[in-house]
């Protein structure tokens, strides 16, 4: 193997190059990247830490508990509101139903109004298909023919 010799190697420069300064943004945060869970959630919690983390539970669900009471009376006004039917009224046993007004019966909408459903559209056969193709493909080289358009997939 033949050596090349070292003079005739292109000489190298090495520049320093100083680091690209950190982001102003990430240096400012003062947050952890992760928040550690509650010391009682662990295995083997110390009994302190499992009795805080109760604690915390307890007055969550203690919150919950008044927020839901604190709308009992709407649910208890709403539900003195109705009125109960009793057999003799024309209904079943223990049915709650509203008491009707006359604004009630001025809402019902008369049949006329009502948009008609529509119908389901039929399938089309196979012949039908390939005629529409036709159709469409001789339209497509009319109008090329004609310099109506100047491409179109006519396919």
């Amino acid at each position: 193997m033949a050596s090349i010799p070292l003079s005739s190697l292109p000489t190298l420069i090495l520049l320093r190059t100083k680091a690209p300064p950190a982001d102003p943004a990430i240096s400012q945060v003062s947050v952890p990247p992760v928040l550690d869970p509650h010391q009682g959630t662990s295995y083997n919690p110390h009994f302190q830490a499992h009795q805080d983390l109760l604690l915390a539970a307890h007055k969550v669900e203690e919150q919950r508990e008044a927020e839901v009471e604190k709308y009992r009376g709407v649910k208890e006004k709403m539900e003195s509101a109705r009125r109960v039917v009793t057999v003799e009224d024309g209904g079943a046993a223990g049915m709650i139903i509203d008491i009707p007004t006359e604004d009630a019966q001025d809402e019902q909408v008369p049949d006329s109004d009502l948009p008609e459903p529509k119908k389901p559209t039929k399938r089309k056969t196979r012949q039908q298909k390939v005629k529409a193709l036709h159709v469409k493909q001789e339209v497509c080289r009319n109008a090329i023919g004609l310099k109506l358009i100047t491409y179109f997939d006519c396919s």
